[in-house]
């Protein structure tokens, strides 16, 4: 419970200066939930753990945009939980994540990319750090659900420890499906 009240409070404070940092007279904040699925991707993980749940929520800001290699990222946040349940003697393994994204979309192509940097607390190993990359492609807004934003998505999430001499130890292989949900918050700045 420490480890989660300490990750909300540094969302909280990071999304704060971001939305301060935005100098346009209109803002633009994407709200986006997701549940899912999350599995082991390599054989000593599946040998432990069976799949499980993910479910998350993130903050992006279109306004906020930097460019790599000429194009343009928009800058987000995610809260995420993933549980994969016990295989045999083990014990369930719990990630609850704090992710940094850089979020695109390419012209020509009918799906969003988003590539993420997390501090992961896992409950087997405490600490640790996740690079995570999402494709989701867009769901036709129709019937009932007209006023949301709906996707479908794979995520492949790698988890690692850093050591003390700052080597990179492999964790655990995650890859899974979701749906995503949400809507665009636009308000005017005062």
């Amino acid at each position: 419970m420490k480890n989660f009240k300490l990750t909300l409070s540094l969302f909280i404070l990071l999304s704060s200066l971001v939305v301060a940092q935005d100098d346009s007279s209109e803002k633009t904040i994407n709200v986006f939930g997701h549940l899912g699925q999350v599995s082991p991707l390599t054989s000593a993980d599946r040998a432990s753990y069976n799949a499980g749940s993910s479910i998350g929520i993130n903050l992006s800001f279109p306004n906020k945009e930097i460019k790599i290699f000429k194009h343009p990222f928009s800058m987000g946040m995610e809260l995420n939980f993933s549980k994969l349940d016990e295989n045999q003697s083990h014990n369930d393994l719990e990630i609850n994540s704090l992710v940094f994204q850089l979020l695109t979309a390419f012209d020509k192509l009918p799906v969003d990319f988003s590539f993420g940097f997390a501090l992961s607390d896992v409950s087997a190993q405490q600490i640790a750090g996740s690079a995570i990359i999402d494709i989701s492609h867009k769901l036709p807004n129709v019937g009932v659900l007209k006023k949301l934003d709906l996707s479908i998505g794979f995520r492949f999430q790698q988890v690692f420890d850093i050591q003390k001499n700052y080597r990179v130890k492999h964790m655990h292989g995650l890859y899974g499906l979701n749906l995503k949900f949400g809507k665009a918050i636009k308000f005017n700045k005062k």
